[in-house]
């Protein structure tokens, strides 16, 4: 008999996370290099199937999860079977169909819901090149080849970057959110990195700091009265994973902090949220006490913070006070630069996730809960963080069975 081949590490991550998305009676499995899924229902003991036309490959996670969220949505709103939503998603020609760029670029604003100015200034001009293109008679095919045609003879820098980043978005929102072909998503990331011009000598994505540096910089605060403020400021987002905005829509709600922030993006709306504080193990009763402050009163915030309109004018005035306040934040700054990282307000956001992951032995539907973003977006930032928890704990067993068969040599 012919034995199947093992599955590789991406299949059983990709299988395992289609698990904890849709927890029951979905799998997915490849067939004939295509995904293919199978909803099961127990009750009456019945299987349905369809196949994707999502390649199977590594790097199609996300790609995945948000086609199985979209066919449930479909079939639950509807009533059709699996099938059925497929075709409703992706149709029945593959090749042939009529794509109004405008109204995709218009519902694309429309859900971004920014200002005039960040759409100006981030998405208009490179969409408007691609309404441009997609309607000449020599139409790229592929998402891919939309990307290479839109950097062709752009130098390589941060305004290319922006293009493939902010165009990727628009990709994927037209493909898994307005329900267009497949073939028009973003290629895998290694092939995004490459559209982008290569490794840049400066790093945008904010480094994860270490809980002993931010006690270590909390303490290096002013004792002046902003000083102090700030400090409660950094704190709350440090123990309860906050985006530097939510400062401004957070109240204590019992022994939970409740935040009323709704973040609108590509991805989805955040909903609002309650907070379990994840307390340093050096400091294991600092979120009941910051809890404490927030009921009493007894600190307030930085008149800036309440001055941000968005997370980013709320995190640069953060930064701005730790450059001009704390020696051993720019020495931090300094010592991650050397190692090309860069450090900032979403610093401490990431330091949350990590101790969530090993300390607390949190699972990724719940943290990323905790966090106010969906499965997929955790994955995507996080991943790293629970694969090398998995790993220790993979070696720790390994280690002890092994002293185990040691001694009874």
């Amino acid at each position: 008999f012919l034995q199947a081949m093992p599955k590789l590490i991406w299949e059983k991550k990709l299988q395992e996370a289609v698990k904890r998305q849709q927890r029951f009676g979905w799998s997915v499995r490849n067939m004939r290099g295509k995904v293919f899924v199978q909803r099961y229902y127990p009750d009456i003991n019945k299987k349905v199937t369809a196949t994707l036309p999502i390649m199977w490959e590594p790097n199609q996670e996300l790609n995945v999860l948000n086609a199985l969220q979209k066919i449930n949505e479909v079939m639950q709103n509807s009533g059709c079977s699996l099938k059925e939503a497929v075709e409703i998603i992706y149709g029945n020609n593959n090749y042939k169909i009529n794509i109004n760029w405008n109204k995709l670029v218009e519902d694309f604003k429309e859900y971004k819901n920014i200002s005039k100015s960040s759409w100006e200034g981030n998405y208009s001009y490179f969409l408007a090149d691609i309404v441009s293109m997609m309607g000449s008679s020599n139409e790229p095919k592929t998402g891919k080849a939309i990307l290479e045609k839109l950097v062709k003879n752009k130098d390589k820098g941060a305004g290319r970057k922006r293009i493939i980043s902010n165009a990727k978005t628009f990709l994927e929102f037209i493909v898994f959110k307005k329900g267009i072909d497949e073939r028009y998503s973003p290629p895998a990331d290694i092939i995004i990195k490459e559209l982008k011009g290569g490794k840049s000598k400066k790093s945008y994505k904010k480094e994860r700091l270490k809980d002993n540096e931010i006690l270590f910089l909390l303490d290096d605060l002013p004792k002046t009265d902003t000083g102090q403020k700030w400090k409660f400021a950094i704190s709350l987002c440090f123990v309860f994973g906050l985006r530097a905005v939510e400062l401004n829509y957070m109240k204590p709600k019992e022994d939970q902090l409740h935040i009323a922030y709704k973040k609108v993006s590509a991805n989805g709306n955040t909903d609002k949220r309650d907070i379990d504080g994840l307390s340093p193990a050096a400091l294991p009763d600092l979120a009941s006490q910051l809890l404490m402050e927030l009921k009493t009163k007894a600190t307030e915030l930085p008149a800036s913070v309440g001055k941000g309109k968005n997370d980013s004018e709320v995190g640069r005035a953060m930064v701005q006070y730790l450059k001009r306040n704390s020696k051993f934040w720019n020495k931090l700054k300094e010592e991650y630069a050397d190692e090309g990282a860069v450090i900032g307000s979403y610093s401490l956001r990431h330091a949350f996730a990590y101790r969530g992951v090993f300390l607390y032995e949190m699972n990724p539907d719940d943290l990323s809960q905790q966090m106010g973003h969906d499965l997929q977006t955790h994955l995507k930032n996080y991943r790293n963080f629970h694969d090398e928890k998995g790993r220790k704990e993979r070696f720790k067993k390994a280690k002890a069975k092994m002293l185990e068969n040691s001694n009874n040599l």
